[in-house]
């Protein structure tokens, strides 16, 4: 251990101590210094760094003071007063303060969660809208602050890379990086090595569907990510090629965080087995937290089913398709049941809808339907937009009955009795009603193509903008940009615009032409309006036969929903005591004017000390009503800072330390440490760094067990170079560093 360094000339001659200097351009913490003959031995720490030794000569190292600036005793009591309450805990993100964002103080519960060190890994299903990709920007941003060189990886739905990479650069400050084809091939090019080192200090984003290629998940599971993030954890459902992308890759994060609304989309089971993501053997479900729209105090959202009579023919047609299902149901089982249940959708839908479906079907009757992994696109093609039409074409190829002519001409004669209907029907000429009566911005959502093109001609031509799945990116981005600008009044859309649009400041009604599948999607389309941010009331109007489609799918969703509030009522507490924590911390430290950190250079620099001189009859009043022993002639307020590595926070600590006038500020670190408050924040930080010590060895064996047994793929060359296997690091140094604010003596020295 380094010895204290002696009172230096600086100090001797009544100026500011130095505990900065410049290094290797950038700016340091000085912890200890020795000195031997003409060489210096510096125990330096960086702001979010283990600490290091430094030799100088070689290195150069220049001392920075911090500017001496005399106060007046009100001054400096205003000052020390607001230092002490500045209190910053290791687990608080004490640098949300300087990004752009009004946060919530249960916004502040995920990151208090992960920093503390007691979760590895936290779902967040707070509901649609509110604000859970805020809620992981300020995680990724704390530990990219904390710890330069971590590696980040949001795994995000296609259509939400672009918003992702707008939020992270405007609430963060972070300039996020895409993970597409083109940057895979180029690292297909490069040394396992390579591509692991460019991983870190950086935040990649990466679609989904793009992530559950073979060949991109053998690239992405080898690389030790410092946090995974997993927007729409919903669609990772259990058994499918997404669920096992997602999965190898959390092998190898050393922290995760799931974000969803609806994590009980598909039952308990499907709730359960997220709940058990990136788990280590022996390691507990990861806690769920849950907040409902109701915290934000607005008005609750207003929903309202809109029964529709559909025409006579219409309702014998949809009559006819349900002895169509029953037949399929009978002779085929569920392989029959699913392209019957398609055609009775789109029958409930409008009859245009189902006139397409049946065409189409009876031109690809009896062809295989194709394998839905092996139509995924390559590793160098774009990721494809959501779109329940093209899931909907492979259905279409599976026989139904188990008599293919006798279905055969079944679909002769519905299609011949669609072709008496009117393409539109009722349901839709209501909503069209619907939308011209209201006079105020619209959002229609349909869950097929062929119905929005039948409904399209209904409504306005001015003031109409549509997104759908089979839009390019420029046609669908200008199309919400002017809906969301006000150029346009009524959005028509299919499912692909779902997830992730902000519609809330522009809109308050939202209507679902027909009754959504699944209470997953629900809840996502009305998200698009009640979130965050929203002023106003929203209303969700949904339109609905009495056939027998529309009966099934309004039980299925109220189902859904009931399981879902069940199993949230019991994983998710009710009451959340970080949430009263946050509050707490988040007044305290709006209201406190401490001086904060510096970790640069500019600011290093710009340290400055304030210094009070007070007579001895001053002072003594001032030592009375502080309790100060007698003989002491200073009072120093300081901020200990208390960290273990850089995967710990550094917990600041203002204290105040008296002294008789002849301790130098060498020895205040090495006094800080006896401090009873001091030597529990150390004991703390050895237990989390010893705990951070088994995350990583257990990141890295699972890490080197998936290099020993998978397969060689395209980015293994075993014939040139080995593959690159991540090593734990070893457990980390508690270190104590201490920054002086303000000094208060009776004598003109600071030393």
């Amino acid at each position: 251990m380094l010895h204290s360094p002696p009172q230096s000339a600086a100090e001797a001659e009544g100026r500011a101590p130095t505990t900065h200097v410049l290094c290797r351009a950038r700016a340091w913490r000085v912890l200890d210094m020795q000195r031997d003959c003409d060489v210096t031995t510096w125990r330096l720490a960086g702001e979010a760094e283990r600490p290091r030794l430094i030799a100088s000569p070689p290195d150069e190292v220049t001392a920075v003071s911090a500017r001496v600036r005399r106060v007046s005793r009100r001054a400096w009591v205003r000052a020390a007063c607001a230092h002490a309450r500045s209190a910053h805990p290791s687990w608080w993100p004490g640098r949300v303060a300087h990004l752009p964002i009004s946060l919530l103080p249960w916004q502040c519960v995920p990151a208090m969660m992960i920093l503390s060190g007691h979760h590895r890994r936290v779902l967040v299903a707070d509901a649609v809208g509110m604000g859970k990709t805020v809620q992981a920007g300020v995680l990724i941003h704390e530990i990219h602050a904390r710890e330069p060189d971590a590696a980040t990886l949001v795994v995000t739905p296609p259509g939400l890379i672009a918003q992702w990479t707008s939020e992270l650069r405007s609430r963060t400050l972070m300039e996020p990086s895409v993970l597409d084809a083109t940057a895979l091939r180029r690292e297909a090019a490069q040394a396992p090595a390579f591509v692991a080192a460019s991983r870190a200090g950086a935040c990649w984003l990466v679609s989904v569907d793009l992530l559950r290629q073979p060949d991109v998940i053998a690239l992405l599971a080898r690389t030790r990510w410092t946090l995974l993030v997993v927007d729409e954890a919903h669609l990772v459902s259990p058994g499918s090629a997404r669920e096992a992308a997602v999965a190898a890759v959390a092998r190898g994060s050393v922290r995760i965080v799931l974000l969803t609304a609806t994590p009980a989309a598909g039952g308990p089971t499907s709730a359960e087995a997220l709940r058990r993501l990136g788990g280590h053997a022996g390691e507990r479900p990861m806690p769920v937290l849950r907040r409902e729209a109701s915290v934000l105090a607005r008005p609750p959202r207003r929903s309202c089913l809109l029964r529709v009579r559909l025409d006579s023919a219409h309702d014998a047609l949809c009559g006819r398709l349900d002895a169509f299902v029953a037949r399929a149901r009978q002779e085929r089982g569920a392989d029959g049941l699913l392209p019957a249940l398609v055609l009775r959708r789109r029958a409930a839908s409008c009859p245009w809808a189902l006139r397409r479906s049946l065409e189409r079907r009876r031109l690809v009757l009896g062809e295989s339907a194709p394998v839905v992994d092996a139509t995924l696109p390559g590793l160098f093609d774009a990721a494809p937009s959501f779109d329940q039409d093209a899931e909907d074409e492979a259905l279409m190829r599976l026989p139904a009955w188990a008599d293919s002519q006798a279905e055969r001409r079944e679909l002769d004669r519905l299609l011949a009795l669609t072709l008496r209907l009117p393409p539109d029907g009722r349901k839709l000429r209501a909503v069209s009603r619907l939308v011209r009566r209201c006079g105020q911005p619209v959002v229609i959502f349909t869950a097929f193509l062929d119905t929005l093109r039948a409904l399209r001609p209904l409504l306005p031509s001015t003031g109409l903008v549509v997104v759908h799945g089979q839009q390019p990116d420029v046609l669908r981005t200008e199309a919400i940009d002017a809906f969301v600008t006000g150029r346009a009044t009524i959005l028509l859309a299919t499912d692909a615009a779902a997830e992730g649009l902000n519609l809330h400041a522009r809109c308050r009604l939202v209507v679902h032409a027909e009754v959504p599948a699944s209470a997953r999607v629900l809840e996502q389309r009305n998200g698009r309006l009640d979130r965050y941010g929203q002023a106003r009331r929203v209303h969700a109007i949904v339109m609905a036969s009495r056939v027998r489609d529309d009966i099934d799918a309004l039980e299925r969703v109220r189902r859904r929903t009931d399981d879902g509030d069940a199993w949230m009522e019991r994983v998710a507490p009710r009451r959340c005591r970080r949430s009263l924590v946050a509050r707490a911390t988040l007044q305290r430290h709006t209201s406190a004017q401490a001086p904060a950190a510096t970790p640069t250079h500019a600011a290093a620099s710009a340290t400055t000390l304030l210094h009070c001189v007070l007579r001895h009859r001053r002072w003594r009043r001032l030592a009375a009503r502080l309790d100060v022993p007698a003989g002491m002639r200073r009072l120093r307020a300081v901020t200990v800072r208390v960290a273990g590595g850089p995967e710990l926070s550094a917990a600041r600590l203002p204290m105040l330390l008296v002294d008789d006038g002849t301790v130098a500020w060498g020895q205040v670190a090495v006094a800080a440490r006896r401090h009873a408050v001091v030597r529990g924040h150390i004991a703390r930080a050895r237990r989390l760094a010893r705990r951070l010590a088994i995350w990583e060895r257990l990141v890295a064996l699972s890490l080197s067990d998936t290099h020993r047994s998978s397969p060689s793929s395209l980015f293994d060359d075993a014939g040139r170079r080995a593959p690159h296997v991540p090593v734990a690091r070893d457990e980390a140094e508690v270190w104590v560093a201490v920054d002086p604010i303000a000094v208060i003596s009776t004598d003109e020295s600071v030393s």
